[in-house]
């Protein structure tokens, strides 16, 4: 399973009470009591026992002060924002917009958004190249979204673009032309949707939306702990065969794969592996996000957003392993896929979805 997330936890204060909304701190320099190294990896930081992973003042004149990406980071370290809340990024908006009027957002109660550029909070080391400083708290992930600029500026910002290889959207209703999807039994699904050749596919094979469909989901489970899927091709005779990555011990069978509505545009990727006999696997429904696409550098607008229960979404298998393949499918001993099944994103409790053969 990915490793915990991208996009992925965030922050609060280390220090009891909450964040000040002073405006003239924003962006001054980082406190004196600094301690531990000053780099990690490339571009990191370790203040206040907190990593910086993203960040590099020590490269920019003035340590990057009066630049949104800077104040943020500066206002961060001066309130003691602890990377283990999640209900920070709200606070910490409206304050730092009392000196940059409508520039900062909340994503999320734990994702911070300026233009096309986040901040969010990860596990001590999962950004640095180096790994975890020992007795880091937590960490801070700095990013850019590569044209992306989610929905939900409060102040009319522009949104919904999709940078090179997930054309473009201002928004508006999205249109898809439909594939043959399996017709859902008792428990409904949500009726046809795009298949991937309509879709933007990252980090995948790019070949993969032209493989032959050879098997169709028969039931998709999407449990509390993770996702069970059924599908002709899983168990039996003339089963997808198994493949052992370079560097693994065992083998993998499929990728299970997730399709998103974001701005108007459909956006696909495949990254949970699962080897034969894995029953379930993806973690939680409400942690989509931080254990499928927690890197924006791989999955892009997938990172920044989780989907809501009772949104649309799909899902669907590929043969071998094609997390992280972005060649025409080596590790595929054959290029066959399932069809697209679009259900309702469901809450925690899960739910299950049964469709005909």
């Amino acid at each position: 399973m990915a490793k915990l997330p991208f996009f992925l936890s965030f922050f609060m204060l280390l220090s009891v009470g909450p964040a000040r909304a002073d405006e003239d701190d924003a962006g001054s320099a980082p406190p004196a009591q600094a301690e531990g190294p000053a780099n990690v990896g490339d571009h990191g930081n370790f203040v206040n026992g907190i990593m910086f992973v993203g960040f590099s003042p020590q490269d920019h004149p003035n340590g990057g002060a009066g630049t949104p990406k800077y104040d943020a980071y500066y206002f961060l370290i001066n309130h003691r924002i602890d990377p283990n809340d999640k209900t920070w990024a709200p606070a910490v908006a409206a304050a730092l917009n009392k000196k940059y009027p409508c520039k900062y957002w909340a994503q999320d109660g734990e994702t911070l958004i300026y233009e096309d550029e986040y901040i969010h909070t990860a596990p001590p080391g999962h950004g640095a190249p180096g790994g975890a400083i020992p007795g880091a708290k937590g960490e801070f992930f700095w990013g850019g979204m590569n044209g992306f600029v989610p929905k939900g500026n409060p102040c009319g910002g522009p949104s919904g673009q999709v940078g090179p290889g997930g054309g473009t959207s201002a928004g508006g209703a999205a249109t898809p032309p439909t594939e043959s999807v399996s017709t859902p039994l008792p428990a409904k699904a949500t009726g046809p949707g795009p298949d991937l050749k309509q879709c933007a596919v990252l980090n995948n094979p790019p070949s993969e939306v032209d493989w032959p469909i050879t098997t169709k989901i028969t039931k998709l489970d999407i449990r509390p702990n993770g996702v069970h899927v059924e599908f002709s091709k899983r168990d039996g005779t003339g089963r997808w065969p198994d493949i052992t990555p370079p560097g693994w011990k065992g083998p993998l069978q499929y990728t299970l794969g997730m399709v998103e509505n974001i701005a108007g545009k459909w956006v696909a990727s495949a990254p949970i592996q699962f080897w034969y006999g894995l029953d379930e696997s993806g973690g939680p429904p409400g942690q989509i996000r931080k254990n499928w696409f927690y890197d924006t550098s791989r999955w892009g607008p997938l990172a920044v957003r989780q989907p809501a229960p009772g949104e649309t979404v799909g899902f669907f298998v590929i043969a071998g392993n094609v997390r992280n393949i972005t060649d025409e499918g080596s590790q595929s001993p054959v290029h066959e896929r399932s069809n697209v099944v679009y259900v309702a994103m469901p809450g925690s409790a899960g739910a299950t979805y049964n469709f005909s053969k």
